[in-house]
């Protein structure tokens, strides 16, 4: 039985999105309406299609994860992120 506390290693930011989703037990819909993108959003990164999103800090934030691990995969899951950067961030990152 897989331990809920850490995630198996993932190489890219689909991988690391998908299992951070699945461990907070949220579908793609889900995921989506708590960071304010659409469906499509989140669809598309966790098949490879977007590979630096706009809407990461935003995802980020909605999964309680670190912007930088999520898009890097470097440093620590569990990051300092603050929800007040995530409105203030730039709409083209």
């Amino acid at each position: 039985m897989q331990s809920f506390d850490t995630i198996t290693p993932v190489k890219t930011i689909a991988e690391r999105l998908r299992a951070a989703r699945e461990r907070a037990g949220l579908t793609q819909p889900a995921l989506a309406q708590r960071a304010n993108v659409s469906q499509g959003t989140i669809g598309n990164i966790e098949s490879g299609l977007r590979k630096r999103p706009r809407d990461l800090l935003a995802i980020a934030a909605a999964l309680h994860v670190s912007p930088s691990w999520l898009e890097t995969g470097q440093g620590p899951m569990h990051g300092d992120h603050d929800q007040a950067n995530v409105s203030a961030a730039p709409a083209s990152m």
